[in-house]
């Protein structure tokens, strides 16, 4: 055995100096395989058939309003029994000068008018109505802004 190859044995150690930078992150390693998936769990009971609500109406109208716009508000034609409790007008821009009159009609008969007020972007009306199987509803434009007609509208027959 060389001198050199010998354990040393003898040595004395000095004061542990400050810590080094941390190295650099190693690399991920690869995704393993995804593991087997458990059991279907077992269905819950169905629920008791809930009331049916039926959907609101809506009608929107883009631009410059005008009584003579009427025609591009389509009517709606009840397959069944729908129960309305109000009705709502909501504008992007508010008439200037006169307020904005809109009439709802069912078969041709006024059940509902909602007035939006000069200067004000929204109106409703809390009334009750129904329709049956055949009956139509729709909105009407009655009277616009004198100064300012109002800007789209967005009229709403609510169910609830």
């Amino acid at each position: 055995m060389a001198n050199c190859d010998k354990p040393k044995t003898n040595f004395i150690r000095g004061p542990q100096g400050p810590q080094g930078p941390r190295g650099p992150r190693g690399q991920d390693g690869k995704i393993g395989a995804d593991g087997a998936s458990g059991p279907q769990g077992v269905p819950g009971a169905t629920g008791p058939q809930g009331p049916e609500v039926p959907p609101a109406l809506l009608w929107s109208l883009a631009g410059s309003l005008s009584t003579d716009q009427n025609s591009y508000l389509p009517r709606f034609y009840a397959n069944k029994t729908f129960d309305f409790v109000g009705f709502d007008v909501n504008l992007v821009t508010a008439p200037v000068g006169s307020s904005l009159i809109v009439v709802f009609k069912k078969n041709n008969t006024t059940v509902a008018t909602v007035t939006v007020a000069a200067g004000s972007r929204y109106g409703e009306s809390n009334v009750n109505v129904t329709v049956v199987d055949g009956d139509e509803i729709y909105p009407e434009i009655t009277q616009v802004g004198s100064s300012y007609p109002g800007f789209t509208m967005m009229a709403k027959a609510r169910t609830y």
